[in-house]
């Protein structure tokens, strides 16, 4: 099943997102509280080592 989010993503939209972030300008920023934030950490490290 594909994100529908995801997919939505695209190498230009990424490429204008990271230029804004060299720049000191970081866009459509999402917060969440910190204990979510540091299980989805867990969950994104745990992924990576499967990789």
């Amino acid at each position: 099943c594909e994100c529908s989010t995801m997919a939505r993503i695209d190498p230009q939209h990424l490429a204008w997102t990271l230029e804004n972030i060299l720049q000191n300008n970081p866009v459509n920023i999402i917060k969440v509280p910190l204990k979510e934030s540091i299980s989805a950490k867990l969950a994104l490290d745990r992924m990576l080592e499967i990789s």
